[in-house]
């Protein structure tokens, strides 16, 4: 059986479930992630074509093997997947197509299909910018053995948004993060400003405070950049989809 719109919604409903209340031991409950990705995902596929339903259905599931932690969670992601989408009769054809949208989102794996790499940008451009730098460093807070500090992250932050960023698959892609990754580098040339936000970050994170809670925080801080801040509340509102219909 392919994807029905009942089954989406079972799929989705069972991601939402997984990321609020047990990834991360359930400290991004109302994270808003996963919804971004689909909104994303679904406007890539305006662009680059491909079968909406596996698109749909790996936005939602590619983040699922979190629930076993972070590391290896794109092949934990695989084999949680299949169960659900087995028990919910999807045919094998089908299983196929969204297990490779989750082992391929995060980089490790090459995508190989239009969906694939679809799933793979849309996770990725919701990783870039002001959003991403504040995503990475309350996830490096939660997940690290290491007792990472404002300093470190903003060591790691620039080569890592970039390496991200390079890994795009397509044109219509690299557009949409061409103006955050801007602000980013903007934002990483007052170091002692950006040592702040991402110390800020961290201790909320570390206080269990979910990413999302923390994004509002920050857009209500005037003191920020003007252009971080335009971009962080695009990147949240998915506002630019919007403007480009």
């Amino acid at each position: 059986m392919p994807i029905s719109d009942l089954v989406l919604e079972k799929i989705e409903e069972y991601s939402i479930f997984v990321d609020w209340n047990m990834a991360f031991a359930g400290k991004s409950m109302g994270n808003r992630h996963l919804f971004r990705v689909n909104k994303i995902a679904m406007h890539l596929h305006d662009q680059e074509g491909g079968d909406i339903d596996v698109v749909l259905a790996g936005a939602w599931l590619h983040d699922v093997g979190l629930v076993e932690g972070n590391e290896g969670h794109c092949f934990k992601g695989m084999r949680i997947a299949r169960e659900l989408l087995e028990k919910l009769g999807v045919d094998e054809g089908t299983i196929t197509k969204v297990l490779h949208c989750i082992e391929a989102h995060d980089g490790e794996v090459e995508a190989t299909t239009v969906e694939a790499k679809i799933v793979h940008d849309a996770d990725t451009i919701d990783k870039m910018g002001p959003l991403g730098a504040i995503r990475h460093a309350w996830k490096m807070a939660n997940i690290a053995e290491k007792r990472y500090t404002a300093l470190d992250l903003l060591e790691m932050l620039p080569d890592h948004l970039a390496e991200r960023q390079a890994k795009l698959y397509f044109e219509s892609s690299r557009k949409l993060v061409d103006k955050y990754h801007r602000a980013m580098r903007e934002f990483f040339v007052n170091r002692e400003m950006a040592r702040k936000v991402i110390h800020r970050v961290i201790d909320m994170a570390r206080d269990g405070v979910p990413s999302d809670v923390i994004i509002n925080k920050l857009l209500a801080d005037e003191s920020l950049p003007v252009e971080f801040l335009e971009a962080l509340e695009e990147q949240s509102t998915i506002s630019l989809l919007q403007e480009l219909g």
